[in-house]
């Protein structure tokens, strides 16, 4: 990913995200092309080009977080009708049959990149219990009832101890990314060294650390590329891309 992709998306667009609109950008444009050579009374060629845009319209909405099962039920209509029409196409030979295999093979891989990804659009950010934490409102009462100038020294104290806590969170972020950083480049040298691996094998290696964040750390991981995913489900293998 450049600079100029993270200035061109907007701000809340991770590297999935920039990914998966690139995909759907790539396979629009595909879709264009190959029905370019029809005449533009062939109804199938309208149809075709109509639901490239579709597409682009509904991962956007995607994109933005709207993941909700309408919404991943609208992209996969969208698949679903344009495998339909570019297998028309084909067997009419009216767009190049090996194109077509192409197009047909991407907009599946894509297809199970969603799946895979879904979940995690429901929030970026996971909260823990101590992010909540405030002085309790008896405190704060008491505090009202001093004298002004205690009340102010109180302010400067309230104030300090909220710059210390937003700094405390601030460092636990940064701790917790570093050791996402390092999970991940552990699970890539284990599917390095055995070629293909499932989760248990990851967690067998790698202690203290729960199946279900290896899951996450293995979503991540897929949607850059860095590894590939084969099966679904407790039978799914990992190997490098």
């Amino acid at each position: 990913m450049t600079l100029m992709d993270l200035e061109y998306y907007p701000k809340g667009y991770d590297s999935f995200k920039i990914f998966l609109f690139k995909k759907v950008e790539r396979i629009s444009l595909a879709l264009y092309l190959s029905t370019s050579h029809l005449s533009d009374e062939v109804s199938l060629k309208t149809n075709v080009r109509s639901m490239a845009d579709v597409l682009i319209k509904d991962i956007l909405l995607f994109n933005r977080g709207e993941s909700n099962t309408n919404t991943v039920s609208k992209i996969k209509e969208d698949f679903l009708e344009i495998k339909s029409l570019i297998s028309i196409s084909m067997n009419c030979n009216l767009i190049n049959q090996n194109n077509a295999h192409i197009l047909l093979e991407e907009i599946n891989r894509l297809s199970r990149e969603i799946e895979n990804q879904k979940d995690n659009f429901v929030g970026d950010t996971e909260f823990k219990k101590s992010f909540f934490v405030v002085e309790s409102r008896h405190k704060l009462s008491e505090a009202a009832v001093d004298s002004r100038s205690e009340h102010k020294g109180h302010e400067q104290k309230q104030s300090q101890t909220s710059e210390s806590y937003i700094n405390k969170e601030i460092n636990k972020g940064q701790t917790e990314v570093s050791e996402s950083n390092e999970r991940t480049q552990e699970i890539m040298k284990i599917i390095k060294d055995n070629k293909k691996v499932t989760i248990k094998d990851i967690s067998n290696q790698i202690k203290n650390v729960s199946e279900k964040t290896i899951q996450r750390e293995l979503i991540k991981m897929v949607s850059l590329n860095l590894i590939k995913k084969e099966g679904e489900r407790r039978w799914s293998t990992y190997s490098a891309a």
